[in-house]
């Protein structure tokens, strides 16, 4: 059977007519989560929006080369250094805080390599990617710098990352 405009209109007000009923007559947030999987709909991450002037990709893990190299990869793709913070010491690594990427609305990307397992506020998980990975409508979108299998933040893997994120594809 080929169906009209008309008839697929009368459908579709249907359909929406049932999920809204469904999702308004919900009393717990977990009932809503239950509609969106059974109609396989999602929250993008992109929920907080990119602001070109404050938004920040967060580096994460030790660089296998000279910062002034990754800042030039940045810069070649128009992306300001202002906008790029590196936190590539380990001791800084290993003293900072999770806790101030949940929620963030200053950080749109974290691009992670090689970090301590030890990383303060990451709770019970392993590492700062497991506890990312298990919240992600929690974080800010992220990125994990491989090379040879294994997390490593090179040039090269480096500008590709750039490429794939949020701020990139949104503000640039």
């Amino acid at each position: 059977m080929r169906y009209t405009h008309k008839q697929k209109s009368a459908i579709l007000q249907k359909i929406i007519d049932k999920i809204s009923k469904e999702i308004f007559h919900t009393t717990e947030d977990s009932e809503i989560d239950a509609i969106m999987n059974k109609y396989g709909v999602t929250l993008e991450e992109s929920a907080m929006p990119i602001n070109k002037n404050t938004s920040t990709i967060l580096v994460l893990g030790a660089l296998k080369g000279r910062k002034s190299d990754y800042q030039m990869t940045a810069r070649k793709l128009n992306i300001p250094e202002n906008n790029i913070e590196f936190v590539d010491d380990y001791s800084k690594m290993h003293s900072f805080n999770a806790e101030q990427l949940r929620y963030s609305d200053r950080y749109s990307d974290i691009i992670i390599g090689p970090t301590p397992h030890s990383i303060k506020n990451k709770g019970d998980f392993s590492s700062i990617i497991a506890m990312i990975e298990n919240n992600p409508k929690e974080y800010p979108k992220l990125l994990k710098a491989i090379a040879n299998n294994s997390l490593k933040i090179t040039t090269s893997n480096f500008k590709e990352l750039l490429q794939q994120t949020r701020y990139y594809q949104e503000a640039i």
